[in-house]
Protein backbone atom coordinates (compact mmCIF):
# COMPACT_ATOMS: atom_id res chain seq x y z
CA UNK A 1 0.00 0.00 0.00
CA UNK A 2 2.53 2.55 0.80
CA UNK A 3 4.61 1.84 -2.30
CA UNK A 4 1.40 2.55 -4.32
CA UNK A 5 1.30 5.86 -2.18
CA UNK A 6 4.51 6.95 -2.62
CA UNK A 7 3.96 6.06 -6.85
CA UNK A 8 1.18 8.67 -6.70
CA UNK A 9 3.25 11.06 -5.21
CA UNK A 10 6.04 10.97 -7.13
CA UNK A 11 3.55 10.95 -10.60
CA UNK A 12 2.11 14.56 -8.93
CA UNK A 13 5.97 15.55 -8.07
CA UNK A 14 6.67 14.99 -11.75
CA UNK A 15 2.81 16.55 -13.35
CA UNK A 16 3.75 19.58 -11.03
CA UNK A 17 7.18 20.14 -12.50
CA UNK A 18 6.75 19.44 -16.17
CA UNK A 19 3.49 22.25 -15.97
CA UNK A 20 6.54 24.68 -14.63
CA UNK A 21 8.33 23.97 -17.18
CA UNK A 22 5.75 23.98 -19.85
CA UNK A 23 4.55 27.11 -18.69
CA UNK A 24 8.23 28.74 -18.96
CA UNK A 25 7.99 28.03 -22.95
CA UNK A 26 7.16 30.19 -25.78
CA UNK A 27 5.04 29.50 -28.44
CA UNK A 28 8.57 29.11 -30.46
CA UNK A 29 10.04 26.94 -28.55
CA UNK A 30 7.40 24.56 -28.42
CA UNK A 31 8.07 25.18 -32.46
CA UNK A 32 11.76 23.76 -32.10
CA UNK A 33 11.24 21.08 -29.76
CA UNK A 34 8.22 19.25 -31.47
CA UNK A 35 11.04 19.88 -34.65
CA UNK A 36 14.00 19.31 -32.91
CA UNK A 37 12.50 15.80 -31.00
CA UNK A 38 10.57 14.09 -33.69
CA UNK A 39 12.02 11.08 -34.71
CA UNK A 40 10.55 7.25 -35.46
CA UNK A 41 13.53 5.12 -34.85
CA UNK A 42 14.80 3.93 -31.20
CA UNK A 43 18.22 4.29 -32.00
CA UNK A 44 17.64 7.93 -33.01
CA UNK A 45 19.61 10.36 -30.88
CA UNK A 46 16.65 12.63 -29.99
CA UNK A 47 14.39 9.35 -29.20
CA UNK A 48 14.85 9.81 -25.32
CA UNK A 49 13.34 13.42 -25.39
CA UNK A 50 10.12 12.26 -27.69
CA UNK A 51 9.25 9.69 -25.33
CA UNK A 52 9.68 12.45 -22.14
CA UNK A 53 7.43 14.81 -24.38
CA UNK A 54 4.76 12.34 -24.69
CA UNK A 55 5.05 11.09 -20.98
CA UNK A 56 4.94 14.60 -19.81
CA UNK A 57 1.92 15.50 -22.19
CA UNK A 58 4.49 18.79 -23.21
CA UNK A 59 2.38 19.96 -25.99
CA UNK A 60 -0.65 19.69 -23.82
CA UNK A 61 -1.29 23.32 -24.49
CA UNK A 62 0.92 24.23 -27.53
CA UNK A 63 -0.41 25.93 -30.01
CA UNK A 64 -0.35 23.06 -32.31
CA UNK A 65 -2.56 20.97 -29.77
CA UNK A 66 -5.33 18.94 -31.41
CA UNK A 67 -7.74 20.55 -29.50
CA UNK A 68 -7.46 23.97 -31.40
CA UNK A 69 -8.90 24.53 -34.22
CA UNK A 70 -6.81 27.62 -34.74
CA UNK A 71 -4.96 27.28 -38.12
CA UNK A 72 -1.71 28.94 -37.37
CA UNK A 73 2.48 28.78 -38.86
CA UNK A 74 2.32 25.08 -36.72
CA UNK A 75 0.22 23.79 -39.18
CA UNK A 76 1.74 25.04 -42.33
CA UNK A 77 5.51 23.43 -41.50
CA UNK A 78 4.68 20.40 -39.10
CA UNK A 79 1.89 18.06 -38.78
CA UNK A 80 2.41 17.34 -35.03
CA UNK A 81 -0.24 14.92 -34.68
CA UNK A 82 1.22 12.49 -37.07
CA UNK A 83 4.80 12.15 -35.28
CA UNK A 84 3.66 12.04 -31.81
CA UNK A 85 1.66 10.06 -29.36
CA UNK A 86 -1.72 11.43 -28.61
CA UNK A 87 -0.12 11.52 -24.99
CA UNK A 88 2.19 14.42 -25.94
CA UNK A 89 -1.11 16.44 -26.16
CA UNK A 90 -2.73 15.07 -23.13
CA UNK A 91 -5.37 13.36 -24.54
Amino acid sequence: MEKIENNNEARLNEKMYSNMVRALLTNDAFHVLAVNSYCTDKSDTYYRYKLLIERYAMFEHAPFNPRNNKKNLSDIFLDVQKFYDKKAFGL
